[in-house]
């Protein structure tokens, strides 16, 4: 199912930091949200998380109208997300932290869970099953029993985007996957996200300042400047709009 963003507006103490955003997340695509720094991207997907509240506008995935739903609300229709500055707990092992993403699914009580019942104790290893499999998926099969804090960078944020996909989401918001990465691991990161799109059929919105991925990965791309979107398309037509051009052009000058 679709998400639409419609006149969304988000104001902080006066700053306008969105100003009217619109854009639709076809399903099944991956849909790109850039812009130089400063532009909004951050508070766009903070608002479609729901860790902020949009001042005005809609933004709806499915029937579900997201900006009245607190992030756990939000996290329950299916939505997943990924963030910039990895949230893993690190003196945990990998397992651990994909089970953390299974939580929404757990339908034992912390009581049954605690008393280790028979069907909290089946619902567990249903669960481990299902970590060890999206585990595989992402390439870190063999580091499940590994603490987080002692794994490369790289793949910390492996183990970030299967922690999301232990949610089992519909959509999937990656901030900035592949952020510090080399260009080894960001070319292995985008066909992990091809293949997220491919084989499980997930919608992804992504914000990313690699220009090069996102023009590799995204069927659509929304541009953001000081808030307001400048542009909406294709990849290839987004990369020669003037107003594009113009925005980072201006940001180059302005940082050099």
């Amino acid at each position: 199912m679709p998400l639409e963003v419609r006149d969304v507006t988000v104001r902080f103490a006066g700053l306008t930091a969105l100003d009217g955003v619109s854009f639709t997340v076809a399903p099944g695509t991956v849909h790109a949200v850039i812009g130089p720094n400063g532009a909004g991207k951050s508070t766009c997907f903070n608002v479609l998380s729901g860790v902020y509240r949009a001042t005005s506008g809609s933004v709806r995935y499915g029937d579900a109208e997201l900006t009245a739903l607190t992030p756990h609300r939000i996290a329950a229709l299916g939505v997943a997300r990924t963030f910039q500055n990895i949230a893993l707990s690190r003196h945990l092992p990998v397992v651990d932290n994909l089970m953390l993403g299974r939580h929404r699914l757990t339908k034992a009580g912390f009581v049954a869970a605690g008393l280790r019942l028979p069907a909290a104790r089946g619902e567990a290893v249903r669960h481990r099953a299902r970590v060890a499999e999206i585990a595989e998926f992402v390439g870190i099969g063999g580091l499940l029993a590994t603490p987080v804090g002692l794994l490369p960078y790289g793949v910390q944020k492996r183990v970030e985007l299967a922690r999301a996909l232990c949610m089992e989401p519909r959509l999937l918001l990656l901030d900035e996957p592949v952020a510090g990465m080399n260009g080894g691991e960001r070319a292995e990161i985008a066909e992990l996200i091809t293949a997220v799109r491919d084989s499980l059929g997930i919608s992804i919105v992504l914000v990313e300042h690699d220009m090069g991925v996102v023009m590799r990965l995204a069927d659509q791309v929304t541009v953001l400047d000081f808030g307001r979107r400048i542009a909406d398309g294709p990849p290839a037509e987004v990369q020669g709009d003037p107003q594009v051009i113009r925005a980072y052009l201006g940001a180059s000058e302005e940082s050099a």
